[in-house]
């Protein structure tokens, strides 16, 4: 797996970890996934955050984001912005694809028609929730990118 040789270092080696967003201009998403980043101390110091959306201004308003939860977290992630999806994500051990497609009106079937059979997620089998300190209650990172950056941690350390 491409991230977990990447996070792998010795004690000499920065563990630099580039995470690539896709239509960081969902502002909520990129909210709630860039918190919970930010929420895994094995990180701090050790995390970049390259944002692409094709709409300049929901970028700038991801990008300034970023920024403040990064700073108000303690992490000190490196934050880069782009318009251009291939420059954000060359180098990226992990891209998150979160582009809206359908607008409005596809959205709120996402989430109304799950409700509809008694299920509050709309995006398959909910996961387990893992109690974080400072998380933003999202708790829906994917597992696999949680259980790379334990790993990561574990390797820094």
């Amino acid at each position: 797996m491409h991230g977990a040789n990447r996070v792998v270092r010795n004690m000499h080696t920065a563990c630099m970890v580039k995470i690539a967003f896709i239509g960081a201009g969902s502002v909520e998403f990129t909210r709630n996934v860039v918190t919970d980043l930010c929420s895994f101390s094995a990180l701090h110091g050790e995390l970049e955050l390259s944002l692409q959306d094709i709409d300049a201004q929901r970028l700038g308003y991801a990008v300034a984001l970023a920024h403040r939860i990064s700073e108000q977290s303690g992490v000190d992630a490196k934050i880069t912005s782009s318009a251009d999806r291939l420059s954000v994500i060359g180098g990226a051990d992990y891209v998150v694809n979160q582009i809206q497609v359908g607008g409005y009106r596809a959205t709120r079937a996402d989430f109304d028609i799950p409700a509809r059979y008694g299920s509050s997620c709309p995006t398959g089998a909910p996961r387990p929730r893992r109690p974080r300190h400072g998380s933003s209650g999202w708790g829906e990172t994917p597992l696999a990118v949680q259980d790379e950056i334990d790993y990561a941690g574990n390797a820094c350390a």
